[in-house]
């Protein structure tokens, strides 16, 4: 278990680190400019775990709140609303102390930007479907001898992910896209952005989400398409709102069967960032040390922030947390990427664009 577990750790490495591809610092300021705005904007909401046997709906008539959901992924765990943003700051402090509460957090709305790419290529060997094509290089660089994932020798030794879900925190997946379908895990997906089981693009934009599962378990040997890196693995679309979706949605995804009494998914890959850092995010990292604790493995791409504020990782609670393997960018030349975010919390760096192949 060990072995696979580590090969699929691999895949989600270099899935991430290609998230680098497309974002260009111009071309973010161009739809918007991340100066001033915030990754966690307040809201009404509030994060309330309750002593077993509390009725939450009688619990939230009687504090004059009315109650959105429960949490999926936290036993006996609600999300509140409140009448304004200032009560519900005022009433924290009253939950902290309440007989019938155990734990009590904000919920604030948390933004999040993606960390994007486009893919190199579209099939496995270079020259394909002409000369220009430079293929998977990543995966075996036809150019450079040793610039890439080195995953031949893995895959003769029958290491292909065989028995292993990989979960991805992403914007949306196409779940029948003919080199995706086979290996979907459908049972082990959810939208966390709508609340129900259907994790496919709700927006035009929700298309990082396919291209990450597809880096990472595309189905191998079916004459179509890429091959993933972990060609046999599962996967399973844990899908977000970037925009919009608040904390509670974002440690829902990192909890949800990878703790407690279900841990079918064994990786989970989170390809985003922050729009700025130091930012409070006391929901999330509880629910990342959770799920670690539970035996999960959680990879994060560094980011595409170099020359922004949010460059450093030690600055990013998330990324810079120690249960988070981060990874950082390198190109197809060898040297690191000039968008690539760094610091003490990257653990390594896995293939890239780096505008030369």
């Amino acid at each position: 278990m060990f072995i696979f577990r580590g090969i699929i750790a691999l895949s989600c490495i270099a899935a991430l680190a290609q998230i680098g591809l497309a974002q260009r610092s111009e071309t973010r300021t161009k739809h918007f400019d991340p100066v001033g705005l915030r990754s966690v904007v307040a809201s009404n909401q509030v994060v309330l775990v309750l002593e077993p046997g509390i009725n939450p709906a009688l619990f939230a008539a009687t504090r004059g709140m009315h109650l959105v959901r429960p949490m999926k992924s936290v036993e006996n765990g609600f999300v509140f609303a409140l009448e304004s943003i200032a009560v519900a700051k005022q009433s924290l402090s009253a939950f902290k102390s309440d007989s019938d509460v155990i734990a009590a957090l904000p919920n604030p709305i948390v933004r999040r930007i993606k960390h994007q790419f486009n893919p190199n290529d579209t099939y496995f060997p270079k020259h394909v479907p002409n000369t220009t094509w430079p293929g998977q290089w990543y995966l075996s660089n036809g150019y450079t001898a040793g610039l890439d994932l080195n995953v031949l020798p893995v895959w003769q030794a029958s290491i292909t992910g065989a028995g292993i879900i990989v979960g991805a925190i992403d914007d949306g997946f196409q779940t029948s896209h003919p080199d995706l379908s086979a290996n979907y895990s459908g049972t082990n997906s959810y939208d966390f952005g709508q609340g129900d089981s259907n994790p496919n693009p709700v927006t035009e934009d929700d298309v990082h989400g396919t291209s990450l599962v597809g880096l990472i378990a595309a189905v191998g040997g079916n004459s179509s398409g890429i091959t993933g890196i972990a060609p046999a693995a599962k996967w399973a679309g844990l899908r977000v709102d970037f925009w919009s979706s608040t904390a509670a949605d974002f440690a829902d995804a990192t909890l949800y069967k990878s703790s407690g009494a279900s841990t079918a998914i064994k990786i989970k890959t989170h390809a985003y960032g922050a729009l700025d850092p130091c930012f409070p995010a006391a929901l999330e990292l509880s629910a990342l040390e959770t799920s670690t604790a539970a035996g999960t493995i959680h990879v994060f791409s560094a980011g595409n922030e170099r020359g922004w504020g949010a460059e450093d990782v030690a600055k990013l609670p998330l990324q810079g947390s120690p249960h988070a393997i981060t990874v950082a960018a390198v190109g197809s030349d060898g040297v690191f990427t000039h968008y690539s975010s760094f610091g003490a919390g990257v653990i390594c760096a896995a293939p890239s664009d780096s505008d030369g192949l």
